[in-house]
């Protein structure tokens, strides 16, 4: 149990003082003698005292000190070489130390599950003052208890410095410990550790070819397999170039968008099919100027030929490629989202006039036109069926619009739904599945390939490969060939 004071039952209180920044506790101890350290004597013959000033656990967030009343002894022994002595607290404070043996361990236990930056404004929050570096001295200082390797081990790659240096790090795969931290990931370094360790019968690699030369030379006598994650994880990768070539198929398509978030996204179906009549009409026109501009041409010759305002002609002379469409949401209707809370609530007002409910915002300081503001109106009154009506109504039902259209899938978020197992998926996660499925049906025995690969590592159903391998030249998908035929030159 947790106590002010580390071992009460050696240290007695004297008096508990409080400052501007933190909180003291004057303490001395509670022995009358003390051994010496080097002939181990007992010794009650006192030279004099000082007082020595330690960090403690702090107190409620509130930095502790403890002002310590240390003595020094004289040995009795003639022959000791230690004539005087100071009094040592081990289980306190260590010799010369300016914390607490608990608070060094509140740094080590901190420093292992943040590291340096994190752990220490994590124990700035708590009150204890501590930099990266002294975190990082703590976990250096832990020794690393070394142990015989079983017969099964691991090894892979981490990186000292992540993209700049990496070395090679060695497990037992029976006890879950790191048994060696090697400076690089040279051949020769991994197969000089090997050979020290001929009892190894099974090495678990990842699917590289850097470590496998290395274990064919330093423990020939050991099976390599492949660990259930790289395979999982290379499997993974293949997936999402697969989802890359199926992009089609994880957006929600733009027609649903339309039908269904007219109101949300700011434009409506008809509105949608105006907007594409016009930039192809841009297009063409783009053309045409394009065409008199390398004919020699001026701008305003250009606009005399085609009927034109002049500025429109020397812009769309002067653009290197064709203009673009402008897509939902526009940024009219991005600025108009942090007000439309308020015309959602003039509508259940009654309010139907878009001009006045403008004259309204523009009363509240908000810059937007008319036009933006009926725009909205009549997208409203398309989904109430008041088409057509601009004078106030009395207000009948509350209009709750829909809520905001589901974000189309990224491709690693497709691989991660096909990678999972049906029974690990949450009902969101299925609807989109499904959803998938019925934009691009030729993704379900793709699905269903890499649902089988994924149960047999799992289930550790090895004899079951040959046939996985037929399934995926039957399915004529090249991302998972070029895996079967990168896992069968593993097998040989």
């Amino acid at each position: 149990m947790s106590t002010i004071l580390p071992h009460p039952d050696l240290l007695e209180l004297v008096v508990l003082q409080q400052t501007a920044t933190a909180i003291v506790a004057v303490v001395r101890p509670r022995a009358a003698s003390c051994r010496c350290p080097l002939c181990g004597t007992s010794s009650t013959h006192i030279h004099s005292r000082y007082m020595r000033t330690v960090l403690d656990l702090p107190w409620h967030g509130v930095p502790m000190q403890l002002r310590l009343h240390v003595r020094r002894f004289f040995c009795d022994i003639p022959t000791c070489p230690r004539t005087i002595f100071a009094e040592r607290l081990p289980d306190v404070v260590a010799p010369y130390a300016r914390r607490t043996t608990r608070l060094d361990t509140w740094f080590t236990v901190v420093g292992f599950a943040l590291g340096g930056e994190a752990g220490a404004r994590l124990l700035q929050e708590f009150g204890a003052t501590s930099s990266p570096d002294t975190l990082l001295r703590h976990i250096q200082r832990v020794p690393i208890v070394g142990s015989s390797p079983g017969e099964a081990i691991g090894v892979d790659e981490f990186a000292f410095r992540r993209g700049k240096q990496f070395g090679t790090i060695l497990v037992d795969l029976t006890t879950h410990r790191v048994l060696d931290l090697l400076p690089n990931v040279e051949e020769d370094t991994v197969v000089t550790w090997l050979r020290q360790f001929p009892h190894i019968t099974v090495v678990s690699r990842d699917r590289g070819r850097n470590f496998g030369g290395a274990i064919q030379r330093g423990a020939p006598q050991a099976y390599q397999v492949a660990d259930r994650w790289h395979l999982l994880h290379n499997l993974g990768e293949r997936v999402e170039a697969i989802m890359r070539d199926h992009k089609a198929a994880l957006k929600t398509p733009r027609s649903t968008l339309l039908e269904q978030h007219a109101a949300t996204l700011g434009r409506t179906t008809t509105q949608d099919s105006k907007g594409r009549t016009e930039h192809e009409r841009q297009l063409r026109l783009y053309e045409q100027i394009q065409e008199a501009h390398a004919r020699g041409l001026s701008g305003r010759a250009i606009a005399k030929l085609l009927g034109i305002h002049p500025i429109t002609a020397c812009k769309y002379a002067t653009m290197t490629t064709p203009p673009d469409r402008l897509l939902l949401p526009s940024g009219t209707f991005r600025r108009l989202a942090a007000y439309v809370p308020y015309i959602y609530q003039r509508w259940n007002d009654g309010c139907r006039n878009g001009a006045q409910i403008h004259e309204e915002l523009r009363a509240q300081g908000i810059s937007v036109s008319v036009r933006t503001v009926s725009r909205y109106m009549t997208i409203l009154r398309a989904e109430c069926g008041a088409t057509g009506k601009w004078a106030t109504v009395a207000p009948t039902a509350t209009y709750i619009p829909q809520a905001p259209p589901p974000p189309s899938l990224t491709p690693r978020q497709g691989a991660i739904l096909f990678s999972k197992p049906p029974d690990r998926l949450t009902s969101r996660q299925k609807t989109q599945l499904e959803q998938v499925f019925a934009r691009d049906p030729a993704l379900v025995p793709l699905y269903e390939v890499v649902q089988a690969f994924g149960q047999m590592v799992r289930t550790r159903g090895g004899s079951h490969l040959d046939a996985w391998f037929l399934r995926v030249e039957a399915s004529g998908n090249a991302h998972l060939q070029a895996f079967a035929k990168s896992l069968k030159k593993d097998e040989a």
